[in-house]
C-alpha cells in the first residue's frame, strides 16, 4: 500500500524505442520427423500450415475455404467431386503442384496408413480420375462422404516427395532452409508461393521442455 502520488516523473519515464526484425523466434519441441503424412506431433501439424498447401483448408471458423483450387463442383448423388486446380502454385523447388501430385498424396496417405493424422479423410476416397494436368474428380465410396472438408491434407511433390527425410518439399508461404533436430528449425519465404509473400525469416528453437517457457517468442533469445 502506497500513499499520495506514485506516477512517474519526467526524468523517470523511459523513452521505448521498437526496431523492425527480419526474424521470428519461437519455440517447439523435439520432434521425431518434420513429415506431416506421418507425424503425430501437434507443432508439426501448426508448422505444416506454413509448409505445405491443401486443396481446402479450415478458417478460424470451421468453415471450409479454398487454398489451390481455382473452381469445383460436388456431385452429391455421384458421391464426387472434381476440381480445378490453379495454375500458378509451385513448390518451394519451383515446380508447379499438379492434379498428380493431388493423387500421389492421397496414395502416399492410404499407404501410410491409419497410423497418418490423415487416414481418417483419406480412407473415405475410392479413387481419383485426373482429366487434365490441373483438373481431376476425386470419387469417394460412400455420397455422403463427397464433402470439402475430406480434403484438407496437406499436398506432396510426387517427383521430389521422401518418405525418409524431414526436408518434405510443399508449397506454402515457409520452406525449410535449415533443421537440426536437437537445436533449430529456420523457414525462409517460399520465393514461389502464390499467395502474398512473408518478408521475415521464422526460427524454431528446440527446447528440452516447451511447457516450463509458456509465451516464448524473443528475440536472440
Amino acid at each position: 500500500i502506497v500513499r499520495g502520488d506514485v506516477s512517474p516523473s519526467e526524468e523517470e519515464q523511459e523513452t521505448v524505442t521498437y526496431e523492425t526484425m527480419d526474424k521470428i523466434y519461437l519455440a517447439m519441441d523435439r520432434v521425431e520427423t518434420l513429415n506431416p503424412l506421418v507425424s503425430g506431433d501437434s507443432d508439426v501439424y501448426y508448422i505444416s500450415q506454413l509448409l505445405f498447401s491443401s486443396l481446402f483448408y479450415l478458417d478460424d471458423k470451421l468453415g471450409v475455404k479454398s487454398q489451390v483450387v481455382e473452381s469445383y463442383n460436388t456431385n452429391a448423388q455421384a458421391g464426387s467431386v472434381s476440381l480445378e486446380l490453379r495454375k500458378d502454385v509451385k513448390f518451394s523447388d519451383g515446380s508447379s503442384l499438379t492434379a498428380n501430385d493431388v493423387r500421389a498424396t492421397i496414395n502416399t496417405i492410404l499407404r501410410i496408413g491409419s497410423d497418418g493424422p490423415y487416414y481418417e479423410y483419406v480412407s473415405k476416397i475410392d479413387s481419383v480420375q485426373i482429366s487434365d494436368t490441373y483438373a481431376m474428380t476425386v470419387h469417394f465410396e460412400a455420397p455422403a462422404d463427397a464433402a470439402l472438408d475430406n480434403l484438407v491434407f496437406p499436398i506432396i511433390s510426387a517427383t521430389n516427395y521422401d518418405a525418409d527425410s524431414d526436408r518434405v518439399v510443399g508449397s506454402g508461404p515457409y520452406a525449410i532452409s535449415s533443421y537440426d533436430n536437437t537445436k533449430c528449425l529456420n523457414l525462409n519465404p517460399n520465393k514461389y508461393y502464390f499467395g502474398e509473400k512473408p518478408e521475415n525469416k521464422l526460427r524454431f528453437k528446440v527446447l528440452p521442455d516447451k511447457s516450463k517457457t509458456s509465451g516464448l517468442m524473443t528475440m536472440e533469445a
